[in-house]
């Protein structure tokens, strides 16, 4: 140790040592004196506390919003369930197969990482091959879509945000009205731009778009965001700004949506082609 640190040094331990001399003095020179050295002291001891407990509810935060994620999971499979039995009533099969939801199967998962300030976002979650998760995959939270899983690893996967330019959804205005394509506008975190909806649909600022059920990555009628206003495009066909529920500033964890008859649907597409060129 250089000379200059130790006499730094050892100027430090005589001031604090002199303080407490002071301290001491002041609490054994009068009443006063103890009362306003006892509140000081009272004073430092529940910053400290409060220090303590608020350090202890922030360890344990993480596991209570896992706890909330996994139990809105549960909620989310159960109205989809319901959602599927209302909107299958023709056949007792139709009926078991919404019982027991096998349209998509669902799986929680926390974010890892997660980029932002790119024209291509992306995200990682910590679940993977040996979870079950697929390339193709659907993710969503209970604010809308999250992206599609593009890569996989043993223990995790490479999400494609939907704030990402390569993304495009089906999108439907309202649960019941026109399809269009909903697609990330490159700059905000919540807008994206609603095109392809026929000029005749009738577009009101306020109105809600869904996942219109056409894509075999997503269930349908998952609400993604309001219409702030629209626009004619070329005289053709109408185009809406739209605001994302889903703020991925605050976006900890999602849920896998798997869709168990899709390689089905693939193969009946592909064979379908096939017939047609013929």
């Amino acid at each position: 140790m250089s000379r200059g640190r130790s006499t730094s040094f050892i100027n430090l331990a005589v001031f604090i040592l002199l303080e407490v001399a002071a301290l001491c003095m002041i609490y054994s020179g009068g009443g006063i004196r103890q009362v306003w050295l006892g509140g000081f002291f009272t004073e430092i001891q529940g910053g400290i506390k409060g220090l303590s407990e608020s350090w202890t509810e922030y360890l344990s935060l993480r596991e209570k919003n896992r706890r909330l994620a996994e139990e809105n999971l549960i909620l989310t499979e159960k109205l989809r369930r319901e959602t599927d039995l209302k909107s299958k009533p023709d056949s007792d099969a139709d009926t078991a197969r919404a019982l027991s939801g096998q349209r998509f199967s669902y799986m929680n998962a926390a974010i890892v990482t997660m980029s932002s300030g790119s024209q291509h976002n992306y995200l990682i979650i910590d679940k993977g091959r040996v979870d079950g998760v697929a390339e193709n995959d659907g993710v969503i939270s209970s604010r809308g879509i999250v992206g599609l899983v593009t890569r996989t690893s043993a223990h995790f996967s490479y999400v494609t945000s939907i704030l990402n330019q390569n993304m495009i959804l089906s999108a439907r205005v309202g649960t019941d009205g026109e399809v269009g394509t909903l697609q990330w506008d490159g700059h905000s975190g919540r807008n994206s731009k609603l095109e392809d909806i026929p000029l005749h649909a009738i577009l009101n600022a306020g109105d809600t778009i869904y996942t219109s059920g056409f894509s075999p990555f997503y269930p349908g009628d998952i609400p993604l965001g309001t219409i702030q206003n629209s626009t004619i495009d070329k005289g053709s066909s109408r185009s809406a700004n739209v605001t994302l529920f889903e703020d991925f500033h605050v976006l900890k964890y999602v849920t896998v949506a798997k869709n168990l008859d899709r390689q089905e649907i693939e193969n009946l597409e592909t064979a379908g082609s096939h017939t047609e060129k013929k």
